[in-house]
């Protein structure tokens, strides 16, 4: 199992958002948040399309599916 989290800007005209697994890859990548960055939710997935999906339920975004995933592996 993995831990991605989801971290969120609220500070600018648009929400800024980045959901990304607790690695050394997410050091890299929140190391670029601005300080206004919160981290709003975690879960755990065993693979990044089990994130994937579990991420656009919390989203309400709706169903993901292997036509919505863009990435072939555990890119983040």
């Amino acid at each position: 199992m993995n831990t991605y989290e989801l971290w969120e800007d609220f500070t600018g005209e648009e929400v800024s958002r980045l959901f990304v697994r607790t690695d050394h890859n997410g050091d890299r990548l929140r190391a670029k948040l601005k300080d206004t960055a919160e981290k709003t939710w975690t879960v755990e997935a065993v693979d990044f399309f089990d994130a994937m999906t579990k991420y656009w339920k919390h989203m309400k975004r709706g169903e993901y599916t292997t036509e919505s995933h863009i990435f072939p592996g555990e890119e983040l």
